[in-house]
C-alpha cells in the first residue's frame, strides 16, 4: 500500500520532535547528574580549620604508646585539611580497652577523636572478658606502627645460669607476666629448659630497671631504645641473651644491632612436641606482629576515613618523621598501612578456644596469673616487695582530670597515676575523688614509683 508524501513527512517530522525531546532529557539528566555529584562532592569535603582533634591514649603518659601517639599527632596533623589542633587525653583504664570502648562506642562520628593502642587491647584472651564489649574488627584503623622486638636483659654474671639448670636460677622481675617478653620467657622456660624464676609485682618499666641495678632481679625484658642503651652501653654490666625479634615477610628477623642474639623463634624450631603447641606459638607469633595501631570510632563517614588514612600515608614517607621516629624508638621503626593492620586484626582476634586454654596453662605451669593482675592486687605485691614510696610534697601540677599528679621530691620531679577505684583519696579527713585533686595542695602520696599507681594520696 502507498503512504502520501505529506503522510510520509509528518511521520518524519514526529520522529525529530521526539529526538529532539530525548536530546534534551538526556542533556537536562546530566546537568542534574553533574549538579547532584558537585553537590555530594561539597558535602563531604572535610575541613578541620579551627578544630581540636582528641587523641584518646590507651596508656599512661610517658610510655611507649604515649611518645610515639604524640609523635604521629605532631606530624600528622600538617597533613590535615585546615591543621586542626591535637589535643591529647590519657585513659589508661583497663589496660587500653577503657580508651578503645570510649573511643568506639561514646564519642560523635565527626573525626574529632581517634585512639591510639597496643597489641593487649585486640588480644584474644582481653576479647573474652564480659567488661569488653567492642569488636576490634569494626574499628576503621588509619595505620599502625611495629617497633622493635623486645630483648631479654640479664646481670652478667648470670649469664651461664640462664640455660644451665644445675645453677641457681636467674631472678625475673615482672608485673604478672602478660608483657610480650613475659611471655616469651614461659615458652623458653616450658620448652627450651631456660632456669628461671618468677618475681611478680613489679609495676612498670621504671621499677625494673631500678631492681635490676640494685641486684634485687637478675632479668627482665624491654624494647625501650633509651633503656637497652642505659645498661648494654653506658653500664655495660649487662648483656641480652634472647629476643622476640620482627615478624618480615612471614620469617622472624632479629632486630638490628642485635642479629647475634637468638631470636625465641629460631630456637624453638622444631622442639614443640605437637600440633596444638605449634597451633598456640603460630597465634602467639602472628599476633605480636601487632604493636602500636590507631583507629577512629565505626559508623565515620568513609570521607573522613579517607582523610585519617592519607594524612598518616603521608607523616609515614615524611623523612623527618621517621628520622625522628628511629632515633627515639630504634633503627627497626616500621610503619604498617590500614590493610596490614586490619588483616592482622581480622586473623588473631578471636583464635580457637583451645589456643588460648592452651596458653593459660603454660602460665599455670611456671606460676603466673591467667591474667592481669588488678591495681589493688599489684598494690598488694608492690608493699609485700618494698617497691612502694611514700612522701610528703605538694601537688605541683594535677592533669586529666585528676589522673596524673606531680609533685617534687627533693629536687627531683616525679608523677603518679591516680586511679577512680584503686587509689585511696582523701581531703581533710574525708573520701574525695581524683577529681578534688588541686595543685598547691599539701599531701602524703604513696606510690610505685615515678610514672607509677598511687595507691593513696592523702591531702590537707
Amino acid at each position: 500500500m502507498a503512504i502520501s508524501y505529506t503522510r510520509a513527512l509528518t511521520h518524519t517530522r514526529s520522529i525529530k520532535r521526539l529526538s529532539a525531546v530525548l536530546a534534551l532529557s538526556a542533556a537536562v539528566m546530566a546537568v542534574c547528574l553533574t549538579s547532584g555529584i558537585q553537590k555530594a562532592s561539597a558535602e563531604e569535603k572535610v575541613d578541620f580549620t579551627g578544630k581540636r582533634i582528641n587523641a584518646i591514649i590507651g596508656y599512661p603518659p610517658g610510655g611507649g604508646t604515649d611518645a610515639v601517639t604524640r609523635l604521629l599527632g605532631r606530624y600528622m596533623r600538617e597533613h590535615m585539611p585546615g591543621k586542626p589542633t591535637m589535643i591529647y587525653r590519657n585513659i589508661p583504664a583497663g589496660r587500653g580497652t577503657g580508651g578503645a570502648e570510649y573511643v568506639a562506642h561514646k564519642t560523635p562520628k565527626n573525626g574529632l577523636y581517634w585512639y591510639a593502642g597496643a597489641n593487649n587491647v585486640v588480644d584474644g584472651e582481653m576479647l573474652r572478658r564480659k567488661e569488653v564489649n567492642y569488636d576490634p574488627r569494626t574499628f576503621n584503623f588509619f595505620g599502625a606502627f611495629d617497633r622493635s622486638g623486645s630483648l631479654i636483659l640479664i646481670r652478667k654474671e648470670k649469664r651461664a645460669n640462664f640455660r644451665n639448670s644445675t645453677l641457681p636460677p636467674v631472678i625475673v622481675g615482672t608485673a604478672d607476666g602478660s608483657d610480650t617478653w613475659g611471655e616469651l620467657l614461659v615458652w623458653g622456660k616450658l620448652y627450651l629448659g631456660w632456669n628461671i624464676k618468677f618475681v611478680i609485682g613489679y609495676p612498670g618499666t621504671a621499677s625494673l630497671l631500678l631492681a635490676i641495678q640494685r641486684g634485687e632481679i637478675e632479668a627482665f625484658g624491654t624494647s625501650v631504645v633509651r633503656i637497652i642503651d642505659e645498661l648494654l652501653v653506658k653500664e655495660k654490666g649487662y648483656a641480652a641473651v634472647s629476643q622476640i625479634g620482627s615478624l618480615r615477610g612471614g620469617k622472624v628477623v632479629s632486630r638490628i644491632g642485635f642479629e647475634n642474639v637468638p631470636t625465641l623463634a629460631s630456637e624453638i624450631e622444631g622442639k614443640l612436641p605437637d600440633d596444638l603447641s605449634k597451633q598456640a606459638f603460630r597465634y602467639w607469633t602472628k599476633s605480636n606482629e601487632i604493636d602500636k595501631f590507631f583507629f577512629i570510632a565505626p559508623g565515620t563517614p568513609n570521607s573522613i576515613v579517607a582523610v585519617y588514612r592519607d594524612a598518616f600515608e603521608k607523616t609515614a614517607k615524611d623523612p623527618n618523621f621517621m628520622k625522628v621516629a628511629r632515633k627515639q624508638f630504634g633503627p627497626d621503626f616500621g610503619v604498617q598501612s590500614h590493610i596490614d593492620i586490619t588483616d592482622m586484626v581480622s586473623e588473631t582476634a578471636y583464635p580457637d578456644e583451645k589456643v588460648l586454654t592452651f596458653l593459660r596453662n603454660m602460665k599455670v605451669k611456671v606460676g603466673l596469673p591467667t591474667e592481669p593482675l588488678t591495681q589493688e592486687e599489684k598494690n598488694r605485691l608492690i608493699a609485700k616487695l618494698g617497691l612502694g614510696k611514700k612522701v610528703t610534697t605538694t601537688l605541683t601540677d594535677v592533669k586529666n582530670g585528676g589522673r596524673v599528679i606531680e609533685f617534687m621530691t627533693g629536687k627531683n620531679k616525679e608523677s603518679a597515676r591516680v586511679s577512680s577505684s584503686d587509689t585511696k583519696v582523701m581531703i581533710g579527713g574525708k573520701s574525695a575523688q581524683r577529681g578534688e585533686l588541686k595543685p598547691g595542695m599539701a599531701c602524703e602520696v604513696e606510690y610505685a614509683a615515678s610514672g607509677g599507681a598511687a595507691m593513696s594520696i592523702l591531702c590537707k
